[in-house]
């Protein structure tokens, strides 16, 4: 009977190149996978690595530093670009240039990451300048008057919350002292 031949042993050395799902994008697997394969430390089983890199690919995700904002995945660049910032991987990716990220007019669909702004027409003609210009000075004066009416609210609060600090510093320390019975 004879054995069925063994896959040939990865070095260390050895870096896989990207993964060719597609050409621009990733599915979380194929980044997992393409990351853990230049992060393989002495140490590492080969199954641990993957653990550990699918853990930093999850954080990122959840916090929105990675999105799927494509249907066919992750972008390339994007998952690359946020490799680098990472201490540990900042040095595992010499062989991909710097790409800036793209920036889309759509809208972000997580919470906490930045939406395109829409930027305003141009006025093709003077009354419509004259108008625009009169529009921005009501603007700013209506954030002025905002802005003055917090600050205001900011002076009658900010007693309020020294306060509240201090009563909370204070009910600390008393709850630390030891209780006496009567």
């Amino acid at each position: 009977m004879r054995t069925p031949i063994p896959p040939p042993i990865r070095r260390r050395s050895e870096r896989r190149p990207a993964p060719q799902t597609s050409a621009t994008h990733l599915t979380r697997g194929t980044a997992i996978e393409f990351i853990a394969s230049r992060d393989r430390r002495p140490q590492d089983t080969e199954r641990g690595c993957r653990d550990r890199t699918a853990q930093l690919v999850d954080g990122a995700i959840r916090s929105g530093d990675l999105s799927f904002s494509h249907p066919a995945g992750l972008p390339t660049a994007e998952v690359v670009a946020w490799a680098r910032t990472k201490a540990a991987l900042k040095s595992k990716f010499p062989d991909f240039p710097v790409v800036a990220a793209a920036i889309s007019d759509k809208p972000a669909t997580g919470f906490g990451t930045p939406q395109a702004i829409p930027t305003p027409p141009v006025p093709s003609s003077l009354s419509e300048c004259q108008d625009a210009l009169r529009d921005a000075y009501t603007e700013a004066r209506r954030q002025e008057i905002e802005l003055s009416r917090l600050r205001r609210e900011n002076d009658t609060l900010r007693p309020l919350a020294e306060g509240q600090i201090a009563r909370t510093l204070s009910n600390r320390r008393s709850a630390s002292k030891p209780r006496h019975r009567r």
